[in-house]
């Protein structure tokens, strides 16, 4: 894994997954991990289409315990609910939005 000046470039895939997972350790309530993001936290992932964000989000949802195959990109629905893993994980794609 790399950091350039604009992002965070990782290697492949599985790379991507990866620190989708390890991003995951960090999503919790805040009794249970006091360095936690606040519940209610926002992650916004910024990328060119087939960049890797959806990627991302499934490793996110199997680190918190949810199936990643029910992860699939909402940009037609623009948003999904995953339940059933330690916290929900909502997933927003707001590409299809042009403002606020």
């Amino acid at each position: 894994m790399s950091t350039p000046s604009d992002g965070i470039l990782l290697a492949d895939e599985g790379a991507t997954l990866q620190a989708g997972r390890d991003l995951a350790a960090s999503l919790a309530p805040a009794a249970l991990a006091p360095t936690a993001f606040a519940p209610g936290a926002v992650l916004a992932l910024v990328g060119p289409l087939g960049a890797g964000k959806t990627t991302l989000v499934k490793g996110i949802a199997e680190g918190l315990g949810i199936d990643p195959g029910r992860v699939t990109s909402p940009t037609f629905v623009l948003m999904q609910i995953h339940r059933g893993g330690r916290i929900p994980l909502v997933h927003i794609d707001a590409f299809r939005i042009g403002t606020p």
